[in-house]
């Protein structure tokens, strides 16, 4: 696997020592008009704390929160009939061409998985998704899937619903993302050159 640094507190990758882009860097997310900032940082606070209950119990078979863990273990035993082993989990992955890295959540043998705790605009997701499935293949921890789905657990009823993104333009348009994203900053690093 290609050596990344990951810091959790900032978000930030390094490869080789150098900044590289995020997976949720790259992909131009909308905020809706309808929601105030106050409800975005209550459901992205409530992501990580779906994420880490997850995260532990995959790695000490710890149950935090019921409400959690049982869909996810339902979801896990059905996984299993169609997607083969669980083989990696919450592991930051890099690219080293071209340059960015992501931590996909769950990464079956078959599947790439991105927990959610709403289903939002597909073709996003579909980005996000296809940005993994690419990491783990060019990472030799999965050949590439068709598999990409997302996750939604729900608290409230403790049920859980899947939803398929895979769409065969998603990883084109996202490597186009990470280009762009590179060009505009070398760019940027020209115009501040001498």
């Amino acid at each position: 696997m290609n050596p990344v640094e990951f810091d959790k507190d900032r978000h930030e990758y390094k490869f080789d020592g150098k900044i590289i882009p995020s997976v949720t860097q790259l992909i131009p997310f909308e905020k809706s008009d309808f929601v105030t900032d106050e409800q975005m940082e209550f459901a992205r606070q409530e992501g990580i704390y779906i994420h880490g209950v997850i995260d532990t119990f995959l790695k000490t078979n710890a149950v935090d929160d019921e409400s959690i863990i049982r869909p996810f273990s339902d979801f896990l035993e059905e996984a299993g009939k169609s997607f083969g082993q669980l083989v990696l989990s919450e592991t930051p992955l890099a690219s080293s061409h071209p340059k960015f890295a992501g931590t996909p959540d769950l990464v079956f043998d078959n599947a790439i998985v991105d927990i959610k705790r709403t289903f939002h605009n597909k073709k996003i997701h579909a980005l996000q998704c296809a940005a993994y499935n690419f990491l783990a293949a060019q990472n030799k921890v999965i050949k590439r899937t068709k598999n990409h789905l997302i996750l939604v657990i729900d608290m409230d009823t403790e049920t859980y619903t899947t939803h398929s993104v895979y769409d065969n333009q998603s990883e084109s348009v996202f490597l186009n993302l990470v280009h762009k994203w590179h060009i505009e900053e070398q760019f940027s690093k020209y115009l501040k050159s001498v």
